[in-house]
């Protein structure tokens, strides 16, 4: 059985897991992980613990989280597989012709708190206070808990006209503000592999990610990259994406790092069948007891 999200329950059969993140360790006071009612640190702390310890096979998206495994559930380096996530678009818009819209910022993302739209938005404060920019900001995404802080926030810091929040929203409307913003930013706490960014380089956006662990591994040069708890880092960071030209991914196209970047599903779905032809022979005494 392989299983392409993280199991959140046992299963009494040769499995390979999927593991996404490590970050209730890096982030334990988030709500996500520290809520009386869902106590989520002490579910991955016991229930996903075994899980990660039963399975024949972790597979992680970078070497960075394949090392915090190793150092904090003591398995086996030969136990997980770094495959990084398919991020591919369909469609090949390398070689379009995008009307971009100056200053725009979006940051597609659901509100939760790991989120951290609430750095963002003081980084704002602070671009207007020293930078005077005319920033125009959406945050796209559909509530988790975060948002009618993030709205109250906006409310009392005077951002009303320069920062609007839209509802979750089809692929092909966010495709299409892909195609209208200047820079695409991510400020998420967890990660590193996000579609949106990967999504984004594709449409020309100039990108700025969050330099939290294994960021840079996945990302390269292709984006930069800012303290995502220090909102005076990320108000500098916006200011120089703004004066900076996004990289072209069409000069680029054929270049060894982008097609390991920028991987389809044929190659994501080969890599995992390599991983489940190789434990045929573990399969096989399993299935015999």
């Amino acid at each position: 059985l392989w299983s392409p999200t993280p199991l959140r329950y046992q299963i009494y059969l040769p499995y390979i897991n999927t593991l996404w993140d490590l970050g209730h360790l890096d982030f334990p006071f988030l709500p996500e992980f520290s809520s009386l009612l869902k106590d989520e640190f002490k579910f991955r702390e016991t229930e996903m613990s075994l899980i990660i310890k039963r399975a024949l096979i972790n597979v992680v998206g970078t070497n960075s989280l394949k090392n915090k495994l190793i150092n904090n559930y003591n398995v086996n380096a030969d136990r997980i597989k770094v495959v990084g996530i398919p991020s591919k678009l369909e469609i090949d818009y390398l070689n379009e012709n995008f009307e971009k819209v100056e200053n725009l910022i979006i940051y597609p993302a659901q509100f939760w708190s790991h989120k951290n739209h609430m750095m963002l938005l003081q980084a704002i404060t602070i671009l207007n206070r020293n930078f005077k920019t005319n920033i125009q900001l959406k945050l796209i995404g559909s509530d988790k808990g975060s948002r009618a802080r993030i709205e109250k926030h906006i409310l009392e810091s005077n951002l009303a006209s320069q920062v609007e929040i839209i509802d979750f929203i089809e692929r092909k409307e966010l495709h299409n503000y892909y195609s209208k913003a200047s820079i695409l930013i991510f400020p998420s706490l967890l990660g590193p592999e996000n579609l949106p960014p990967f999504e984004a380089l594709q449409f020309r956006c100039k990108v700025m990610v969050a330099n939290i662990e294994g960021a840079k591994e996945v990302y390269g040069d292709l984006v930069s990259y800012f303290n995502p708890l220090e909102p005076a880092d990320i108000a500098i960071a916006i200011h120089d994406a703004i004066k900076r030209s996004p990289v072209d991914l069409s000069l680029i196209r054929h270049s060894k790092e982008l097609n390991k970047t920028f991987r389809n599903v044929e190659d994501y779905l080969s890599d995992i069948s390599d991983i489940i032809l190789s434990l045929e022979n573990q399969i096989v005494i399993a299935q015999n007891h």
